[in-house]
């Protein structure tokens, strides 16, 4: 179903963006599998990270690193283009992602 940009950002977790079109309400991620990958989910966690920053994360083959957003009211990673406009962090863990360091400009 087709949502409003303001209603989308209210929950990344839950919608995802097609350029051209808009919004689409995707739901709720489906529960995580008990048995997992990582054997827990605290791996994509930031510590003391602002709402915004910039982070990397090691794909689960620990072969790429890819920069994302931290949406702290979610606690969930942003990376645009993807197929919604954000996971929570201990979905990424629970799939085998892990928090890398935090994006450094200059």
């Amino acid at each position: 179903m087709m949502v409003p940009h303001h209603m989308a950002v209210l929950k990344k977790t839950e919608h995802r963006f097609m350029p051209g079109e808009g919004y689409y309400h995707l739901g709720p991620l489906p529960t995580p599998p008990v048995v997992s990958r990582k054997g827990k989910g605290d791996e994509c966690n930031p510590h003391n990270a602002k709402d915004g920053s910039l982070h990397f994360l090691l794909s689960p083959g620990k072969e790429v690193a890819l920069e994302f957003t931290w949406v702290e009211k979610e606690q969930a990673w942003e990376r645009h283009g993807g197929h919604r406009m954000a996971f929570p962090a201990s979905y990424l863990a629970m799939h085998g992602w892990t928090y890398q360091r935090p994006h450094e400009r200059h």
